[in-house]
């Protein structure tokens, strides 16, 4: 319910005599109000996250101090500067000599191994290396191993060729990559280089040749540093779980009578990382929830690097939330280097969700897009005896990114581990028609399932303020023509050609504005990218956190095209991107250009209420087919308008499906032994 609504329902029943402009004068305020009260909300988390700053700064000035403090350069200032007399200044070189003793004296008492460079490889290790890349590039073929053993070179050497050849092929030739593993088993396991050999094989997508090299490393008695146990550790655990997936699942726990406490959702992000699409698509989804059916928390990991490193924050963190409209907003401390690991997130997650559901059992626990937070929400589902549902909204997964024509192991992986979460949910909701499409390909048998959208914001003109912190992006898209990449985490090279892309407009239209609401490395790629080619600032904005709805939405009023970048893969499953970002700014009127996905395709009809553009081609084509779109100002107005109009008709039943989808919460097993479970069913939601 909007806030003017609730604000003159709540009026006593005396108050319909109200004049209209005092209604409306009333109106004005409560939602004048709300928006305060948004905005506070913000400013408390922001200031949060300062003083988390402030306190990580603070401490490394005090180590540095520290380090200083213990230095002769300090130590014979702070006598310079105690110096009164003439005596005193007649003493210094005394003062000093004592000073240099003692410490001469100091340091030979704790002597500390001088780090030194990476020495060059020897002239004969460098020139077989040479070679053996060469043979590897003419033949391609595993015979390259042979060729290796035949050659006259030390042992060190030919382990360091070997290496070398298998990091060459370890993308497009994964099958030699993995005999050279097998090879270096029985050579010298524990050797460095065997060791990086084994987490870049890890990175191209191998799982069960670095997880053999780094236990035979172990069992060698190798000495790991930190940063190389938590690598192996992630390792380590995808091969267990590569090796569980094949084996039979085990026996679900019998559903209890339902419950009546929360519903809790598991979920990557939350509000708690700042506004984005796909946390807003998941706050409306858990009010409504809230609406329906009682209470709602929502849980997930910590992500800020300075709450982490932060001893008291992260003493307190796991007390700390955020409640906004009902919903109750919780996030989980894990210790670094931890939350890498599929197993340690769920089993972090999972305990998460016990805990918070000590004083009553929940109704259902849902995992929100993710499969760490599907094993957590399988597991406590398990543990509480209460239904565990599945929302998927995108398909993700590793893949190979120089030969695409097959799935990597580690890819082949993640997708048995969607196919696992999908077969043992009882709730199942999909994100659009064409997931429906992909997860049929994962189970047994070809079922239907609830289409449950991400509910869109409100398809009106944002009429609240925004906070301060955007007063300068505001200002500097006035009067512009704005493009905007609106996508959370789009890919990184995607995101570096966008910035191409808009360098060909920019030529031609020096009045258009490039607006990037994403974060993390996509941003960080495309300002590197847009610095490089020779772009201004005053050319680009970029905004990757906002803490307040009324901000992101008057950032979104500004905006004239989005962009939502994807070029198909050539893979065994292709994957598909979420759509929050593409219903959000079609809920705000704004012409989306999408890639050619099927998750787009069936949002947009090309040239009615959007364009679809074929990313893969060259900057200057893609350019071409935007630019004769911004030369026409009202048809792009236009085609917004429909998409506003086509989100509105094409959705309005959510209740419905919200409400297929907890059916199912009320049905517990049966408690006689000779009835089976029910099998984990998909529901369809017919939508026009």
């Amino acid at each position: 319910m909007p806030p003017q609504t609730a604000a003159l329902t709540a009026l006593p029943p005396a108050a319909g005599t109200l004049a209209p402009a005092q209604a409306s004068h009333l109106a004005r305020e409560n939602e004048l109000m709300h928006a305060r009260l948004e905005q506070e909300r913000a400013a408390r988390l922001q200031a949060e996250k300062d003083l988390a700053g402030v306190k990580a700064l603070l401490r490394e000035a005090h180590q540095m101090l520290a380090r200083q403090e213990r230095t002769l350069t300090w130590q014979f200032g702070q006598a310079v500067t105690q110096a009164r007399g003439l005596f005193d200044y007649m003493a210094l070189p005394w003062r000093l000599y004592r000073l240099s003793s003692a410490h001469k004296r100091e340091r030979r008492a704790s002597r500390t191994p001088r780090q030194s460079a990476p020495a060059a490889l020897p002239a004969e290790t460098a020139n077989a290396i040479k070679e053996a890349l060469d043979y590897a590039r003419r033949v391609r073929d595993a015979e390259v191993i042979l060729w290796i053993s035949r050659q006259g070179w030390p042992a060190q050497t030919r382990l360091r060729a070997l290496c070398e050849v298998a990091k060459w092929a370890r993308s497009s030739y994964p099958h030699i990559s993995e005999q050279i593993a097998e090879q270096l088993l029985d050579m010298e396991p524990g050797a460095p280089a065997v060791r990086q050999l084994a987490f870049s094989l890890y990175d191209a997508g191998l799982v069960s040749a670095p997880a053999r090299l780094l236990e035979r490393a172990e069992q060698a008695g190798a000495e790991f540093s930190t940063s190389e146990r938590h690598r192996a550790r992630r390792v380590r655990n995808a091969h267990e779980l590569l090796r569980r997936a094949g084996q039979p699942r085990r026996p679900r726990a019998r559903l209890e009578a339902p419950a009546d406490g929360p519903i809790v959702i598991v979920s990557p992000i939350t509000l708690l990382h700042g506004r984005t699409a796909a946390s807003n698509a998941l706050h409306r989804h858990a009010v409504l929830l809230r609406k329906r059916y009682g209470a709602v928390r929502v849980i997930c990991l910590a992500q800020d690097e300075a709450m982490r490193a932060d001893a008291a924050a992260h003493a307190e963190l796991h007390q700390s939330g955020v409640t906004l409209d009902g919903v109750v907003y919780q996030a989980i401390q894990s210790s670094p280097g931890h939350t890498q690991a599929i197993e340690d997130a769920a089993q972090t997650l999972a305990d998460a969700v016990l805990a918070a559901t000590v004083s009553g059992r929940p109704r259902a626990v849902l995992a929100w897009n993710s499969i760490r937070c599907a094993l957590a929400a399988d597991r406590a589902a398990q543990s509480l005896r209460v239904p565990y549902g599945l929302v998927m909204l995108g398909l993700e997964y590793f893949q190979k990114p120089a030969a695409r024509q097959k799935l990597s192991e580690r890819g082949r992986l993640e997708l048995k581990l969607v196919g696992e979460a999908l077969a043992n949910a009882d709730l199942i909701a999909l994100g659009s028609q064409a997931m429906h499409e992909a997860a049929n390909q994962l189970l047994p048998a070809t079922r239907d399932a609830v289409i449950l959208p991400p509910l869109p914001l409100p398809a009106g003109p944002a009429r609240k303020a925004a906070a301060p912190e955007v007063d300068a992006a505001l200002a500097a898209l006035e009067n512009k023509v704005v493009i905007a990449l609106t996508e959370d985490a789009p890919d990184p090279a995607l995101a570096r050609r966008i910035i191409d892309v808009y360098a060909e407009i920019a030529l031609r239209f020096p009045n258009v504005v490039f607006l990037a609401l994403s974060g993390g490395r996509a941003a960080a790629a495309m300002h590197r990218h847009a610095v490089s080619i020779g772009l201004h600032e005053e050319q680009m904005v970029f905004v990757s956190e906002i803490t307040d709805l009324p901000s992101r939405e008057q950032l979104l009023s500004h905006i004239d095209l989005a962009l939502f970048p994807y070029i198909p893969a050539q893979g065994e499953m292709p994957p598909l991107p979420a759509t929050a970002a593409l219903l959000e700014c079609m809920a705000h009127g704004i012409c989306p250009a999408a890639g050619l996905s099927p998750a787009y395709s069936e949002l947009i009809e090309t040239g009615h209420d959007g364009l679809q553009v074929d990313y893969s081609q060259s900057a200057s084509e893609v350019a071409a087919r935007l630019l004769e779109a911004l030369g026409e100002p009202a048809r792009l107005h236009a085609m917004g308008k429909r998409a506003r109009e086509r989100v509105q008709r094409q959705y309005p039943p959510l209740e419905q499906a919200l409400d297929e989808f907890m059916t199912q919460a009320a049905q517990p097993q049966p408690a006689s032994p000779g009835v089976r479970r029910a099998e984990p069913r998909l529901m369809r939601l017919k939508t026009p």
